[in-house]
């Protein structure tokens, strides 16, 4: 019974949508001349052509970074590595670190010593006990180098004015 009811109302829904398009060509066959429907069907178009282009440029894009996703699948053999190339073509470079941990030593059971180079000076750092200890600061870095102080030299027993090329002395 309810599927009877069902077909029934499927039937007439179509009727009625079949009526409706029939009314539309009739009306847009009358009116094909008209300014105003002339306008319409250029806006219906130009949104087709619109909404086409954002369709392609959507699949040009997916192909896009499928291309990138392959290569760098193909370039290093790992899913994580190829989703890495991709997201620094897209980010760019990382930039340089200027933090690292060079080298780390147990002292005892609380303590450790830890060796940081930033901006390429090292630093010697004790932690763990109650209060962190900067044990040494600038290894490896330059020693700093103050001018030094002109020295003139002795002066000479008989001065000669200098002279150029070519000119003759006072002999």
């Amino acid at each position: 019974m309810a599927c009877k009811c069902a077909i029934g109302l499927a039937a007439l829904h179509g009727a009625r949508l079949r009526e409706r398009r029939s009314e539309r060509s009739a009306a847009a066959g009358r009116q094909l001349g008209s300014a105003e429907n002339r306008g319409e069907l250029i806006m219906e178009y130009v949104a087709f052509l619109i909404y086409g282009l954002v369709v392609l440029a959507l699949i040009g894009g997916l192909i896009y970074l499928g291309v990138l996703f392959l290569q760098g699948y193909l370039a290093t053999g790992s899913m994580s590595a190829s989703l890495t190339g991709v997201t620094k073509r897209f980010f760019g470079p990382r930039p340089e670190r200027r933090l690292a941990v060079v080298d780390q030593a147990n002292v005892d059971g609380r303590r450790r010593l830890v060796l940081i180079r930033r901006d390429d000076v090292e630093h010697l750092i004790m932690t763990g006990g109650p209060v962190d200890v900067v044990i040494e600061t600038g290894i490896g870095q330059a020693p700093i180098r103050e001018p030094a102080e002109v020295v003139e030299g002795p002066t000479p027993v008989y001065p000669r004015t200098p002279r150029a090329v070519g000119q003759a002395g006072d002999s």
